[in-house]
């Protein structure tokens, strides 16, 4: 029964989201929304997080171990998302092509990908 009703409440909780951002996204739009997300659940996993120490006491070494990864990770995401649109723009071909002429509107990172690989083979 237990896992029922935490489905349910994990569904309702889903439904809720997705219609917030949809409307807060026409709103203030897609940028300021994923932010504000990020933020929201790094600060709302933080509290437990830190008090589910058996110890007790919560040290400042845990409180900055907190603040670093949900920094990493509202930046990680937001870097995610950017990705993600510039990706749209220039299409799949950005992966392939290696050519980089902003004039013509030509991106590619092929060449850089390559060499990445090889040094990190190395």
């Amino acid at each position: 029964m237990f896992a029922v009703l935490g489905g349910l409440g994990a569904a309702t909780s889903w439904a809720v989201a997705t219609l917030c951002s949809s409307r807060s996204t026409r709103m203030i739009g897609p940028s300021s929304v994923l932010a504000w997300v990020m933020i929201s659940g790094a600060v709302i996993l933080a509290l437990p997080a830190a008090l589910s120490r058996p110890e007790g006491a919560v040290h400042a070494e845990t409180w900055v171990a907190l603040a670093v990864s949900a920094a990493s990770y509202v930046l990680g995401l937001f870097l995610a998302y950017r990705a993600s649109t510039a990706l749209d723009e220039a299409g799949f071909s950005f992966l392939t092509t290696s050519a980089w002429e902003p004039d013509s509107g030509t991106f590619g990172i092929a060449a850089v990908i390559t060499g990445t690989a090889l040094i990190a083979m190395v």
